[in-house]
Formats: structure tokens, C-alpha cells, sequence
């Protein structure tokens, strides 16, 4: 699951006192991304 916020660790603390955890957070910019403009989603399966 991907959450975009304004603010990651209140939302992290927020939803930790719900029980929702544990988190890992990624930083997204133009040198570790591709342009997917106008492709589908891609559904990625984690592997077991």
C-alpha cells in the first residue's frame, strides 16, 4: 500500500495508535522513478 501525505510521521503515529504498522518510507524523485503517464496500474505481488 503507497500513502502520499503532507506530513508521513504524524500519519505514521496516527496510525500506529490504530494498531497499523510497521512502515518503511521511500523518497520518489526523477533519478529512481520511470514515467508512467497513460499505462495501467500494475498490480506487484510481494514475494513469499
Amino acid at each position: 500500500m503507497c500513502l502520499v501525505t503532507e506530513d508521513h510521521r504524524r500519519t505514521m503515529e496516527g496510525l500506529a495508535r490504530l494498531g497499523i504498522g510497521a512502515f518503511r518510507v521511500y523518497t520518489f524523485d526523477a533519478g529512481n522513478t520511470v514515467d508512467r503517464t497513460g499505462l495501467p496500474p500494475v498490480l506487484v505481488t510481494p514475494r513469499r
